[in-house]
């Protein structure tokens, strides 16, 4: 079987959600289809990290396209006449107009119809148009949890005859991992060699001192202007170098993060907060961003564009958790990723986080700005690690990969 898949969104350089999904799965794809011709169709070109030595032959077909649009449209629709696969798998759901008979297609989330105020006109016409080719062609779709079918039944009642299947996201355990400890310094101390605290990394600081981290393109969807709101809660009086430190509602002490203590509050032995705590947004601004970017002009919120897979995870160990209480999601890769490498994790109530992140993070109202703060108050008493080091070992791209390979080969 001739299996051909659009690779246009796994080989981007700059990948989110979607990108890493098609990464992903393709990689582990890769490794189980040895009795399949697989063929990768590429609009970058060149050799792709997902193709390695020793697994299935793989054709990886460079579709030349000299405009920026269309690609998808044209170029893609044209080699499906010209050389059509048995079958087409689309990690990302936008169809081209011309498909061999059997199409599989990963439908990530509904966002665009549930909330058309996060998206610009020309997104929402795409993403409409993506839902309405899949219902026209009676693909067979895939979600990653059962909150995004039901979201798709609901909005879209004439789906409900499709072929929907929910195969979960992964995550990579060879990649995301808990940091071993140091025999001399213990688990605080970052990995030998690996990335210290306060590099210069894609022109901004990591802070030296203790951070919480959010994950994920700087959006409305993504609640950054409550996350900022309940961030500066948390710290209370912005410090300045007058004031000194300023009022902290967590302290540092050799190390490790202790919590409980206002700043009224006889500190033991003496001690008083000796760092600030910070708020590190790792991302690249998306819709909306022009209404909450004045929030981020703070002493101790840091952004950082984009940073590397490797520099993710140390970013991640080094946390005192991930703040992943956005509005909507359809799985929300960051948790698992998170909780992966014993970063506890605070995220939202209902929807795909539930589902998702089980009991293993802290959840909360994200419209609720002292519920957030709270929580970062509550998630540092401990135990929150270990919940999520378990959870995450129940996700796993290679499941994932062995049950989207069966239904792409129509065995499942």
């Amino acid at each position: 079987m001739i299996i051909g898949i659009d690779f246009s969104r796994g080989e981007m350089e700059h990948r989110t959600g979607v990108e890493w999904y098609s990464h992903n799965i393709v990689k582990h794809l890769l490794d189980l289809g040895a009795e399949h011709e697989i063929v990768l169709y590429s609009r970058r070109g060149g050799v792709s990290s997902c193709c390695r030595d020793g697994v299935n032959p793989v054709s990886m077909v460079h579709l030349r396209w000299p405009f920026r649009f269309g690609w998808t449209q044209f170029r893609l629709s044209l080699e499906m006449v010209l050389r059509p696969p048995d079958v087409l798998f689309v990690p990302s759901y936008i169809l081209p107009p011309i498909t061999p008979k059997r199409v599989v297609t990963m439908v990530h989330d509904v966002a665009f119809k549930r909330h058309p105020e996060w998206y610009s006109q020309k997104q929402i016409r795409v993403l409409e148009l993506g839902i309405r080719r899949i219902i026209k062609k009676r693909v067979v779709v895939l979600v990653p949890t059962e909150f995004v079918k039901r979201e798709l039944l609901k909005l879209y009642p004439e789906m409900c005859d499709l072929d929907i299947r929910v195969i979960p996201h992964g995550v990579d355990h060879t990649l995301f991992r808990r940091r071993s400890p140091s025999p001399l310094q213990g688990e605080s101390a970052p990995p030998a060699g690996g990335w210290q605290r306060g590099e210069v990394v894609d022109t901004k600081v990591v802070p030296p001192s203790p951070y919480f981290l959010f994950i994920g393109r700087l959006e409305s969807k993504k609640n950054i202007s409550h996350i900022v709101d309940a961030f500066v809660e948390f710290v209370g009086d912005v410090p300045s170098p007058l004031q000194g430190e300023g009022r902290v509602r967590s302290y540092v002490k050799s190390g490790d993060v202790e919590t409980g203590f206002p700043p009224e509050a006889d500190h033991p032995q003496g001690e008083t907060p000796s760092l600030q705590t910070s708020l590190l947004l790792v991302g690249r601004p998306g819709h909306g961003y022009e209404r909450f970017a004045h929030k981020l002009n703070h002493p101790n919120i840091h952004v950082i564009p984009s940073v590397s897979a490797e520099e993710l995870v140390i970013l991640y160990q080094n946390a005192i958790a991930l703040v992943f209480s956005t509005l909507y999601e359809g799985f929300g890769m960051p948790i698992l990723e998170a909780m992966a490498c014993g970063c506890p994790v605070i995220t939202s109530k209902g929807g795909a986080y539930e589902e998702v992140a089980g009991t293993a993070a802290l959840l909360v109202d994200p419209h609720n700005i002292l519920d957030i703060a709270d929580a970062m108050i509550k998630i540092q008493s401990g135990g929150w690690k270990e919940k999520g080091l378990k959870r995450a070992h129940q996700f796993s791209w290679d499941a994932s990969a062995q049950q989207t390979l069966a239904l792409v080969c129509n065995k499942y």
